[in-house]
Order: C-alpha cells, then structure tokens, then sequence
C-alpha cells in the first residue's frame, strides 16, 4: 500500500522521474504537473467559493483517484492470506488423520467452514475500501493536521532549494550542498530566496487542494490497513479458527454426516474381514494342535508308567524264585545276575512300549481305552 497503493507518484522535479520504482499501473509525474491536473477538476467542480479557495469536494475527487489502486492490493492480499490459511489447516489435518479420513473431513466439515469465513472476509474487506472511495473523506485524527503542515513545509523546502539552485546557476540539486563563497549579495540572495504570491488563484487552490489530499491520503491509508488486518484477517477469518473441527461441531453433525466421515472404505472393509477369517482359522488349528500334543504326551505317560509297573512285577516273582533254590555258596553272583535280569527286563519293556505307540494316532478320541489295546496287543 505505501510503495505501489496510490495512482499518481509525485516527483520534485523531471529528473526525479528516472529514479523512481514503480508498478506499471503507476502514473509518475511532478507536482506541478499533478497541480495543472487538480486545476482541471477545480475548474470541473467550481461552485460559490472565493478565489483561491477550492470547493471540498475536491478532495474527494482527487482522492479517488489517487487510491484507485487500492482495491486490486487488497483482493491480492486477501487471496494470499486465505491460500496460507487454508494450507496451513489441510496440514494440519492431514498429518492428525489417515490420508482418507483426513479428505473427507476437509471436504465435508473444514472446506464449508473455511468458504465461508474467505466470503465474509472478503465482503468485509470490499465495504473497507468502498467506504473510502464512495465517501465523503472526514477524520477526527489530529494527525491529519500535523500531515498537511509537513506536507506543506516540505513543499516550501522543495520551492525554497529550486531557487537556491538557480540563483547559483548550478544544473544539479546535490552540486549545492558545499558551496564556497568568495563575494555574495547579500540583498540578492534574499531576493531570490524570499517567497512570492501566487498571481494565478487557481494553481494557488490546486496547489492547496494537493496538498490537503496528500495529507487525507496518509491518514485513510493508515486506517485502511489496520482496518484490513483486525476487521477482516482476524476477526473474520483466524478468529476461533481452532473450532473449525472441535467436539462441538462433531456433536452438531448429523447421524449420516459422522457415518460418512468416518466410514471405511470397500477395499479396507474387505481386506479387515478378510483378516479376521484368517485369524479365527490360526486359533482353531492352535487349538487343535494343543489337544494334540497334551493327549499324545498324556498316552505316552501313562504306558512307561504300565509298563514299569510290569517290570516291577515281573522282579517280585524273580526274587521268590530265589528264594527256593538259590545256591547259598553264590550269594553275591545269584544277586548280580538276578539284577542284570531285572535291568534287563527293563529295557525290554520301554522298547516294547516305544513299539507300541510307534505310528499309533493318539488322539483325544482313542485315548480313553488304552488299556484295552495295551492288553489286547501284550496279552496280559
């Protein structure tokens, strides 16, 4: 706004033109130029004032003009605002929720909101730049006073260091800054330093009238961005922007609209029963397998245990058998060799169980009449 906001750009003098960065839509000129051109509207709106006074609405007109920028500025700035707004709150979305939840909050629940706080920033931004266009210009800063007795002081400045420059007949502004004097009149420097009248009362009020608008001008600029960044940007668009998707708004949402966001997709929803079929197929055969194996080791216990009760018996009838003929002269070789026996029928039963229920299907179901089959195969 203080750089490319307003239409015309006043230069002191033509070499100033050179100099000067401006945009395209920029109309340079100098201030005698712009003053011709406040004579034109002068003369357009003249009405029952003095001479050398100009109507008031002058002002306006040429205030008009001069902030004819604004509003191309002001939609821009807002476009940029409201695209890093909405950047920054898809972010944020999208990195909280999964890439398809987050889509769909933003379409059905962040876009909508966001739309409407653009719309009426926008709107609020427009009636900003419409009052100052399309109103009568009045403040009550008194920096409106201060602007125009500097605008004016400046203005005598400016006419005061052109006389000096030609009364020293030098080409350039900057060759005056040291000078050395060797003779000087001192009646002819005051002479072509002291101010004149204005004979022609028109360029007297234009010239007046620029200058009360360049002073009106820096005042409604002022107004105008601050006016944008707390009526429009704050308060219409990142006011309680941390709500746009709170629990208040979820419990505002109607049945259907929560089903909508937050249901799965076909694709997710097949693949998830899917997973839990396999899942009940892997608990079933671990379940099965469990059994398995705790029937199987339960059978195999209980038939060392048959088979070592046998041996046991099989040793008791061993020793009464000594005990009716055995060789008192031999006791410690009879001893030996009925161990040996017993050792030996020992291993010959945990072989034989090993035979037993080598290839045999133990399952739950043929586990309970083991005892049968053991006796049935062993004949006892």
């Amino acid at each position: 706004m203080r750089r490319q906001g307003h239409r015309y750009n006043l230069v002191d003098h033509e070499r100033g033109k050179e100099n000067t960065n401006t945009s395209l839509s920029q109309i340079t000129m100098t201030r005698k130029q712009y003053t011709e051109h406040a004579k034109v509207l002068l003369t357009r709106s003249r009405g029952r004032e003095l001479p050398g006074t100009f109507n008031p609405l002058l002002i306006a007109d040429l205030f008009q003009e001069q902030c004819s920028l604004w509003p191309s500025l002001l939609r821009e700035y807002l476009r940029s605002v409201s695209a890093g707004t909405q950047g920054f709150v898809r972010s944020v979305i999208r990195h909280l929720a999964q890439d398809e939840v987050a889509e769909k909050i933003l379409d059905a629940v962040i876009e909508p909101s966001m739309t409407d706080r653009i719309s009426r920033m926008t709107q609020k931004g427009e009636n900003i730049i419409l009052s100052c266009q399309k109103g009568h210009p009045i403040t009550y800063n008194h920096y409106f006073t201060e602007t125009i007795q500097n605008v004016r002081a400046k203005r005598m400045e400016n006419d005061l260091t052109e006389r000096l420059r030609k009364f020293m007949g030098s080409q350039d502004v900057e060759d005056i800054e040291e000078l050395n004097f060797t003779k000087l009149k001192k009646s002819s420097l005051i002479s072509a330093l002291s101010i004149r009248n204005e004979h022609d009362m028109d360029s007297y009020a234009g010239a007046e009238a620029v200058d009360c608008m360049l002073a009106y001008y820096k005042v409604a600029m002022k107004l105008v961005v601050d006016n944008v960044a707390t009526q429009c940007v704050e308060e219409e668009l990142m006011k309680e922007i941390s709500d746009l998707f709170s629990p208040t708004i979820v419990l505002e949402m109607d049945p259907w609209r929560i089903d909508e966001v937050v249901q799965e997709s076909l694709d997710n929803s097949a693949r998830r029963e899917t997973l839990l079929n396999m899942e009940r197929v892997l608990e079933s055969g671990q379940e099965t397998c469990r059994r398995y194996f705790s029937s199987h080791q339960d059978v195999k216990v209980r038939l060392q245990h048959h088979a070592e009760s046998n041996v046991g018996s099989i040793g008791d009838g061993t020793d009464s058998l000594s005990d009716v003929g055995p060789d008192t002269n031999r006791p410690d070789q009879d001893n030996c060799d009925r161990d040996q026996q017993v050792n030996g029928d020992k291993t010959v039963a945990s072989s034989n169980v090993n035979e037993l229920t080598d290839g045999w299907n133990l399952t739950p179901v043929v586990a309970l009449p083991y005892n049968k089959k053991i006796r049935s195969k062993t004949g006892k």
